[in-house]
């Protein structure tokens, strides 16, 4: 998987705050009528600069505007409220999709010390200039509705609006970085962008030599996609076409753009007007494929225009999270704007829009979005972001995934992992496979989590596209959490008497919305001790772990002896302890928290890392001490091996298990299928069929649809997150973090 580079240039902005008294007051001292209105003016002067923004605003058209008066930005902007932010189509591009942990590295023309502490520390950079400068650009965004008095009349904004004053000298220069095509070697998808800003017909086309040049050193199957913009001088427009349009994959633009290069308003609610003004882009600007991002819908036109449906997504979602949540925006905002579907006049539109158009397009309509702060700047570099962002890394597939077996666990075992997947053993102190993890092992940022097999860390991978990972209605419940974690166990000894914390408990004393029930399907037969046959005082209870007393905690519980195939329902809070010698799948919630009522023997400090940091007064609260009737433990052995379909539906609130056997097929939906006995093929609406085998685990996204399993002697156990049906959608995970999972705190599976 290759690098994402976002170029050419980037900038400081002063973003001013909203406020018409201000704007009122230039129009009564510089005299300013409605009829002087124009957004085509000159600007050398203030009273210009405003007869500009006025006009602008008015007309419902944002844009770029080149200032020739070197300090007219600066002292426009100080009379306003204001912050300083990093803008340019690249550096707000790689900003948005570090939100999501996805790296960049930005081509730059300018920096100085703001510039490198705004850039996060996931954006990397390389820079033309010889030195530090800046020429911070003035960028206004105006609410839909704001309203400016002109003298007897007013100005009226429309719709949420942007504009920008530039006079930037190195953005005018454009320099090329020599180091350029040694970093274009390494790339993906190259995002190019603010050649608009070149006013020289010379420079401009020296600079697409060099450009050119440095696109000769990406690897083959790279994508180019050049952003354009506002040009400062529109005439520069047909160079920068002429000189790009061969070796451009994607060229994107937005309405107001679109307009410009069409010369007339396009009426974006009247497909046949889209379509007709599509048609006559794409003979102004000939690349293989032609994207417009409006505030309604997004269009793709051209050669292969069908293949980036799933980037025109992503773009849009980017771009209406940040619309909503501004740059602070989270994963979990970012999961549900993508989840969020268009009202059905949008898909209508959508839909008439591609019908129309006489060449492969997809069209795809934007959600509705409703907030009261709206963030306007940057919508269309957020978008490009998006788009760029998806085409760099492949579609959701079904994965077959290899071992994750942490190392240097409390416990024997492993060697009969190994044996059941047919591979090589990774030591006798490597008793789990945690498949499919998005949860890290307790107080660790990273152990225990998978990878998919291009070395992407799979909760990456979701973050990034958590609609195509996991189905929107998923997303809506939960965010970008998966909900679920499956390991393969492999007692190599008797594991120690322990509880886990139920969700209340958890809530309460771990700030996590993670308790952790889990269930065990056994793949050999094996002896478990389960909950206390008898009501066990607190007092009691806490002196046997003091005194690391295992005999009267053993003699206590519950003796249950499974079979291969059965299944077990663990409720949080029961304690229990696997015996040697099993062999098991299990499933629990996205959490490592654990309770240690037993250590003696092992390889832990149960009296440091046993309580989860609370002490054990209050962690033993988290243990259910009631004393369990032999009935009511038989009754959590859900299912035998004969049972097959859902094992588990009184869990479904917790994860979901199916068993499959033969010829099956399997509705769409993220999963973890553990290939239990057998081989045989799956096959679904998209790839190749993927042979499997006793031993395997796949990995299968919600994008990747139905699939359907061939093989006489195939059986195979589908694990997968808990059904969404009436979780609420907002309000209820308060824990959800950059990761997108529950917290971790202890060390038990």
């Amino acid at each position: 998987m290759g690098e994402l580079v976002l170029g050419l240039g980037g900038c400081l902005d002063h973003e001013v705050v909203w406020d018409a008294s201000v704007l009122e007051e230039l129009v009564r001292h510089h005299g300013i009528g409605l009829d002087e209105l124009d957004g085509d003016v000159v600007v050398t002067t203030e009273r210009e600069l405003v007869v500009s923004v006025l006009a602008l605003l008015r007309a419902g058209t944002g844009g770029e505007r080149f200032v020739p008066a070197p300090g007219l930005v600066e002292g426009f902007a100080a009379r306003f409220d204001r912050r300083t932010t990093l803008g340019g189509t690249a550096p707000r591009a790689a900003m948005a999709v570090a939100r999501l942990g996805v790296p960049s590295t930005v081509h730059l023309v300018s920096i100085d010390d703001r510039v490198r502490a705004l850039l996060p520390p996931e954006v990397s950079y390389l820079c033309s200039a010889g030195g530090d400068s800046s020429h911070p650009h003035l960028v206004l965004q105006a609410p839909a509705g704001a309203r400016v008095r002109v003298g007897a009349g007013e100005v009226v904004v429309t719709h949420a609006n942007r504009l920008i004053y530039v006079n930037d000298p190195p953005n005018s220069e454009m320099v090329i970085s020599p180091r350029l095509g040694e970093v274009l070697e390494r790339a993906s998808v190259v995002l190019l962008s603010n050649l608009n800003a070149v006013r020289d017909v010379t420079v401009l086309r020296r600079r697409l030599e060099d450009l050119r040049r440095h696109l000769r050193r990406l690897p083959a199957g790279a994508l180019v996609v050049f952003e354009d913009a506002g040009y400062h001088r529109r005439e520069m427009a047909r160079l920068v076409a002429e000189g790009l349009a061969d070796v451009v994959d994607v060229w994107s633009m937005n309405e107001d753009e679109a307009q410009e290069v069409l010369g007339r308003r396009l009426d974006l609610a009247d497909p046949r007007d889209v379509a007709d003004g599509l048609a006559e882009l794409r003979r102004a600007l000939p690349a293989p494929v032609l994207v417009v991002h409006t505030r309604r819908f997004v269009v793709a036109v051209g050669r292969g225009a069908d293949r980036l449906r799933r980037a025109l997504h992503s773009g849009v979602a980017l771009a209406g999270t940040r619309y909503l949540h501004g740059d602070g925006f989270t994963v979990d905002d970012h999961a549900r704007v993508s989840a969020r579907r268009p009202d059905a006049d949008a898909r209508r539109l959508a839909a008439a829009v591609e019908e129309l158009l006489p060449e492969t397009a997809a069209c795809v309509a934007a959600p509705t979005l409703t907030t009261t702060s709206p963030t306007t700047i940057g919508l269309g570099d957020t978008f490009a972001g998006g788009l760029v962002m998806a085409l760099s890394r492949p579609a959701a597939a079904v994965h077959v995934l290899a071992a994750n077996q942490p190392p240097d666990r409390f416990y024997e075992g492993g060697a009969r992992i190994a044996s059941f997947r047919g591979g090589a053993g990774a030591g006798s102190r490597s008793p789990e496979d945690w498949l499919a993890s998005t949860t890290p092992l307790a107080r660790s940022a990273e152990k225990g989590l998978s990878r998919l097999p291009g070395g992407e860390l799979l909760v990456d991978a979701v973050r990034r596209d958590p609609v195509a990972w996991l189905g929107a209605e998923h997303v809506r419940a939960f965010g970008a959490s998966t909900e679920l974690l499956v390991k393969l166990l492999d007692a190599g000894q008797r594991l120690p008497v322990h509880a886990h914390p139920d969700r209340a408990f958890a809530a309460a004393h771990l700030g996590s919305r993670h308790g952790k029930t889990e269930a065990w399907v056994f793949l050999a037969p094996a002896t478990v001790h389960l909950a206390f046959t008898r009501d066990v005082e607190r007092r009691e209870l806490a002196t046997w772990v003091r005194e690391q007393d295992a005999a009267a905690l053993l003699d206590a519980m519950h003796e249950v002896h499974a079979r291969a195939g059965d299944v077990v329902l663990v409720p949080a809070g029961l304690p229990h302890a696997i015996g040697a010698g099993a062999l098991l799948v299990e499933l629990q919630e996205p959490s490592d928290l654990s309770v240690l009522m037993e250590w003696e023997g092992f390889a832990l400090d149960g009296r440091a890392d046993g309580h989860l940091e609370l002490g054990f007064d209050v962690a033993l609260g988290a243990v259910d001490r009631r004393g369990w009737s032999r009935q009511e433990v038989d009754h959590l052995v859900a299912a035998s091996a004969e049972t097959l379909g859902d094992l588990l539906p009184a869990a479904a609130t917790h994860f979901r298990v199916e068993r499959h056997r033969g010829q099956a097929d399997l509705t769409a939906g993220y999963g973890v299928l553990v290939v239990v006995a057998g081989e045989g093929v799956m096959a679904g609406r998209a790839g190749a069929p993927v042979a499997v085998r006793q031993g395997q685990t796949v990995l299968v996204p919600h994008e990747a649809g139905p699939l359907r399993l061939h093989g006489l002697d195939l059986e195979v156990l589908r694990c997968r997150p808990p059904a969404p049906d009436g979780v609420p959608t907002s309000g209820a995970h308060p824990d959800v973090g950059a990761g997108g999972e529950a917290v971790n705190a202890g060390a038990m599976p």
